[in-house]
């Protein structure tokens, strides 16, 4: 029992984004007759004339992550030219975005660059190091380990010395001209030719984790993705970012999209119309993900209890795959024994308290005027901050139509869901 309940955990795990081609993963818009946000970006990024960035949001639990992992297969895989993909997350150097600026992210991607394409056998560690030296020349009595490659001792110490963040951050502002001229002018067009010698159509970044900028506030993720737009928008390649949804969704909607052009937007699976009606196709999509992960986890379809429980899960997390998995998770962690039935209903319940627990008077009836007009609010913007915060934080879901139309709803869990639990 104790490896079933272990099983179970793993497969329903809400944090872990799934690789590029995992069983566990249903394509599920294309069966709605909805946008496959994936296959968005993949023509964009291989019909692209000149380099484009596109910024990816959708709320967290939507599966930004596994798509950027369908994104980088399906673009190796490009009929008539496979494209080179470098693949990071933004924090993984330290483990933290929240002190990122656009210096410290192009650093970062230039690294991870130039190290795929040394795994590639290109090498050019020596036209980076130039730039690094320069970096170097700026941080005298700052301690870093400079033999390390590629500049990771640089990296390290600004994970490891808070109190040197600020200088390091301003040498590698004033080094951003140095590394963008090593990075376009010689390392991109000279791996250009030698990939296209290798059948590669081109270079392109995909960069996650970005939307979590915001975890240290939304003027964070202002400042970096409005005021360093000059300095992300400057790589020589097609770019791909993830971006916080309060801001994407925020009154500075249209400033992105003008910075930037592109904004894709993950959705979740709408297993309600406007009108509040039950979508069975969406909800059947929803039931199909939860019986592949039981398959997944070698258990049989009685291990969440009665055969109702994936349509109950499916309605009460709104289509939100994140949402669901949370509830399975918290019931595995209260029970030492299938089925979960007697415990999913004390899970659910949990989370509801848990998301509204922060929500005050106004938020509460925003909330409410949401769930009869399905629309964004048009106030002042005050009022569009707190709607940010609101759909940042799950209160609001996003869906789209099929003529792409983007419509709102309050989180199931915010509402009168007892009766569903009945």
């Amino acid at each position: 029992m104790t490896d079933a309940l272990a099983e179970l955990q793993a497969q329903f795990d809400p944090t872990q984004p799934l690789p590029a081609r995992d069983p566990r993963y249903v394509a599920w818009a294309p069966r709605l007759g909805l946008n496959d946000t994936t296959a968005e970006a993949r023509r964009i990024v291989s019909r692209a004339v000149a380099p484009e960035v596109v910024l990816l949001t959708g709320q967290r639990g939507t599966g930004k992550s596994s798509d950027l992992n369908r994104l980088a297969a399906e673009l190796r895989e490009v009929p008539g030219g496979r494209w080179f993909v470098t693949q990071m997350s933004a924090a993984s150097d330290d483990g933290d975005v929240s002190a990122m600026n656009g210096a410290l992210l192009t650093f970062r991607i230039a690294r991870a660059l130039v190290a795929d394409l040394r795994g590639g056998g290109l090498d050019y560690r020596g036209k980076f190091d130039r730039y690094v030296e320069r970096v170097r020349s700026r941080l005298a009595g700052v301690e870093v380990d400079w033999e390390l490659p590629l500049g990771l001792g640089l990296s390290l110490a600004f994970r490891d010395a808070p109190a040197e963040r600020e200088r390091i951050r301003r040498a590698l502002e004033a080094e951003v001209p140095t590394l963008l001229d090593v990075v376009n002018a010689e390392v991109l067009p000279a791996a250009r030719r030698a990939l296209a010698e290798k059948g590669r159509a081109g270079i392109v970044v995909l960069v996650d984790d970005l939307d979590h900028v915001d975890d240290a506030g939304d003027d964070v993720a202002r400042r970096f993705f409005l005021r360093d737009a000059p300095t992300l928008r400057a790589l020589g390649c097609t770019v791909v970012y993830t971006v916080p949804i309060g801001l994407a969704f925020g009154p500075h909607y249209q400033e992105l999209r003008n910075l930037y052009g592109h904004i894709l937007e993950v959705g979740y699976v709408p297993v309600r119309t406007r009108d509040g009606a039950v979508d069975e196709n969406a909800v059947s999509v929803i039931t199909e993900i939860v019986e592949h992960r039981l398959d997944c986890a070698g258990v049989g379809g009685d291990a969440l209890g009665d055969a109702g429980w994936p349509r109950r899960l499916a309605l009460l997390s709104g289509g939100s795959l994140r949402s669901l998995l949370r509830v399975v998770t918290t019931a595995l962690s209260l029970t030492d024994t299938l089925p979960l039935a007697g415990v999913l209903g004390t899970s659910i319940r949990r989370d509801a308290d848990n998301m509204a627990r922060f929500l005050d008077n106004s938020s509460l009836a925003l909330l409410a005027a949401v769930a009869q007009s399905h629309e964004r609010p048009g106030g002042d913007e005050a009022e569009l901050e707190r709607w940010a915060d609101l759909v940042n934080a799950g209160c609001v879901l996003a869906y789209r139509d099929r003529d792409q139309s983007t419509w709102y709803d309050r989180h199931p869990l915010l509402g009168d869901y007892e009766q569903a639990l009945a």
